[in-house]
């Protein structure tokens, strides 16, 4: 899948970013959505499904939901304590 096609020389920064992108997220939430996405790739749509909605369990109940709703509501950069 390509999002974007960029020159050579530009290859580096954009790359930093999304990466900066990524671990500025919650690090609960990123290593859930890497396991969604590797674990549901070779299964049907039914069962990628069902991975997708335990793993949005998983996380629903974690401290890190609650700091990002919070920060969310009080329009500030969240705190992430991998909890």
């Amino acid at each position: 899948m390509v999002t974007a096609v960029v020159p050579l020389e530009e290859l580096k920064e954009i790359v930093l970013n999304k990466a900066n992108k990524i671990l500025a997220k919650g690090p609960l939430a990123v290593q859930m959505a890497k396991l969604v996405v590797n674990r549901g790739f070779d299964v049907d749509m039914d069962t990628g499904l069902l991975i997708e909605n335990l793993a949005q369990a998983v996380l629903y109940g974690t401290d890190d939901k609650q700091e990002g709703t919070q920060a969310f509501l009080e329009k500030r950069k969240a705190s992430f304590s991998g909890r």
